[in-house]
This record gives C-alpha cells, sequence and structure tokens, in this order.
C-alpha cells in the first residue's frame, strides 16, 4: 500500500518536472508564476485532508516506543549526517568539476524519476519479504552517487550512475516508516522522534560538508577537493549502512514464523 501511495506521487512529480521545464525552457521569469501555482497546490491539499477520516487509536501515555525503534531511529539519525554531508559538495561538482548546464541536470532529474518509476513496485514486494536487507541495499547504494560524482570521468558516467535511484528512491520513500509502523505501538511518538533525528542529521552533516570543504580547499584545487570529500562521503555511507543489519524486524521474524508453521502443517 506504501508503495503504491509512493507510485503516485512519483507520477506526479515526474509529470510536474518535466512539463514545467518544457514550459519554462530559459524564460527563468515564468519561473515565479509556478512558484505561486505550487503554493496554491499546497494550500488546496492542506484543506483536502481536512476531509480525510482517522481511524482513532488509542496509545496509553506510558507506552513506550520500543528498544528496536529507539536503535532504528538512532541508525537513521547518524546515517541522516553522512549523507546529508555530500549534499552541499553536489552542486560543486556539476558546477565546477563537470561544467552542467540545465539540460543535463534535466536528463539526470529524468533517469532517477523514470527508473523510480519502474522499480517502485518491484522494490515494495522485496521490502514484504526481507525488509532489513531492502534498508540496508537502499541506504549503501546511496554511496553510488557520490562515489560517480568523485570518480566520473564525464557526465554520462553521471547519467549512468542516476539508473540506482531507482532502487534508493522507493525505498527511502518507504521502508524505514513501514519499519516504524510495524515495531512500536506508539506509532506517533516514533514517528516523531524519526523526523527530529533526520533533521537534526541532515544539519549536522551539511554543516560538516561545508566546512569540511572550506578547510580542505585551502590546501587543494577546487576539482580535487570536491572529489575527495565525495568519495569520503561514499566511503562513510557504505560504513554505517552495516548498521542496518543489526536492527530486529519484528514484523519480518513474525512472518518466517507464520512461514515455518504453514510449512510444518
Amino acid at each position: 500500500m506504501l508503495s503504491q501511495y509512493a507510485q503516485y506521487a512519483r507520477v506526479g512529480s515526474l509529470v510536474a518536472t518535466v512539463g514545467v521545464g518544457f514550459l519554462v525552457g530559459d524564460q527563468y521569469s515564468l519561473m515565479r508564476w509556478f512558484f505561486l501555482a505550487t503554493g496554491a497546490i499546497y494550500l488546496f491539499s492542506s484543506w483536502i485532508s481536512l476531509a480525510i477520516r482517522e481511524e482513532e487509536v488509542v496509545v496509553p501515555p506510558s507506552q513506550e516506543v520500543g528498544e528496536d525503534v529507539l536503535r532504528m531511529i538512532g541508525v537513521n539519525t547518524l546515517f541522516y549526517v553522512v549523507w546529508s554531508f555530500a549534499w552541499p559538495l553536489f552542486p560543486l561538482a556539476e558546477v565546477h568539476v563537470y561544467h552542467m548546464d540545465e539540460v543535463n541536470l534535466a536528463f539526470i532529474t529524468l533517469i532517477g524519476g523514470v527508473s523510480g518509476l519502474v522499480l517502485q513496485r518491484r522494490i515494495g514486494e522485496w521490502m514484504d519479504r526481507n525488509r532489513r536487507v531492502v534498508m540496508f541495499v537502499g541506504r549503501v547504494a546511496l554511496a553510488t552517487f557520490p562515489l560517480a560524482y568523485s570518480l566520473a570521468d564525464n557526465v554520462y558516467e553521471i547519467y549512468v550512475a542516476y539508473v540506482m535511484m531507482g532502487v534508493t528512491g522507493p525505498v527511502n520513500a518507504i521502508a524505514y516508516t513501514s519499519f516504524v509502523y510495524d515495531n512500536t505501538k506508539n506509532v506517533r511518538k516514533a514517528i516523531s522522534f524519526l523526523s527530529v533525528g533526520e533533521g537534526v542529521g541532515s544539519i549536522a552533516g551539511s554543516l560538516l560538508g561545508s566546512l569540511s570543504f572550506v578547510a580542505l580547499s585551502a590546501f587543494l584545487p577546487l576539482a580535487v577537493a570536491v572529489r575527495s570529500l565525495l568519495f569520503l562521503a561514499a566511503v562513510m555511507r557504505i560504513g554505517i549502512s552495516f548498521l542496518y543489519l543489526s536492527i530486529h524486524d519484528r514484523k519480518e521474524e513474525r512472518d518466517k514464523r507464520k512461514g515455518s508453521e504453514a510449512y510444518s502443517v
């Protein structure tokens, strides 16, 4: 169900991105109207959400989030630090190393969007069978992008790397939130902690990446500094991803027990 929900969002995002790109072209003054339209859509969708029926679930105030979920939130927060470390470095690489223009960036967005659209439901089915492995693969695959920007000789090699967005996009949209849903009764508190951790990790990692670039570029040429830090970001993403394999998934264990019982019967 979460995969289907994310599929609709991805279709809408891809259509909007490509459509606005063709309509705006190089007339950047037109972008203000699309920003206004985006704001209006946000307001309209907020109004629609008032009509959504919610099934009230009473959770005692004393209900804890659970050790497994807290561990996952801790690992996820740490990954967000190393994930966002590369975020300020990507535009530097695109402009100063690969000299990309609007067309190059449009191709990157299109390749990532289409690959995610093709693999969304398949990733969702895989997630139902072995979510811990999918969580690990989804995170370790994110090392592809800084690794590509660090080692690629031209922009076409980066295009190829963005095919991996078909794996990372669906996983990041579903797996970690669904883990919280299935492993705690106090979902609201757990989601709040998860969101706070992601926010803190994003801020910390982005600042760390920016400061590291400023420090390193004082001694090295800009291109060398950017490539070196992106390679470091890829290594850190791979290293932290293994921590997801240490998380216990109760739903996965329950499903395995059910499978064993059905087989024995």
